[in-house]
């Protein structure tokens, strides 16, 4: 299973996609409410320098490290001299958008955990030893094995458990390439 990797930088939206530039996260209040985009670097290099330096940090570990201090620091960089004063709100604002993160992270977890116990479950029913094979390899024996225990037809009842668990191995190991297509995205 792939490994799961977040961008803080994607996250936060703290980037400006279209030049590559640190923007402010400051609210104006002349526009709706909307993001202040003044260009960080232009304004205070080393701010900026701070906040990549941050989000290398932060993406160099799962979301669930990222601290309060963290998110407090984040804030006071990617606010620009007008907008200093929001602090508190620009920090309420980034936890908002690491609680999404987070969530996405455990769930990933919650998966992986499911995931590594019906594989083990179909090795130990196989009587295979898990010798690191891939996915691609493990679904091959299976599907080999499928049509033996069809062939020779054994007890029904173990035919049948072991097909079922197959195809159910089978099924989530496809569903769980197409899931981590999406997390990498």
């Amino acid at each position: 299973m792939a490994t799961y990797v977040w961008n803080p930088d994607a996250t936060f939206r703290i980037t400006d996609s279209v030049r590559g530039d640190i923007i402010c996260i400051g609210r104006t209040f002349r526009r709706f409410h909307s993001r202040c985009a003044w260009d960080i670097r232009e304004e205070s290099p080393s701010n900026a320098a701070a906040v990549r330096n941050l989000l290398g940090v932060m993406g160099a570990n799962p979301p669930t490290l990222v601290t309060d201090q963290q998110l407090e620091r984040l804030a006071r960089h990617c606010l620009c001299s007008y907008h200093q004063r929001q602090i508190s709100q620009a920090t309420s604002e980034l936890r908002g958008h690491l609680a999404v993160a987070v969530q996405a992270y455990e769930q990933y977890n919650d998966v992986n955990r499911r995931y590594e116990a019906l594989r083990g479950a179909l090795l130990r029913l196989l009587g295979l030893q898990d010798g690191g094979q891939s996915d691609e390899e493990l679904v091959l024996q299976i599907k080999c094995l499928i049509v033996l225990a069809g062939e020779f037809a054994p007890e029904a009842g173990d035919v049948r458990s072991l097909v079922i668990l197959a195809e159910q191995f089978v099924l989530e190991a496809v569903d769980q390439s197409d899931e981590d297509l999406d997390v990498l995205v």
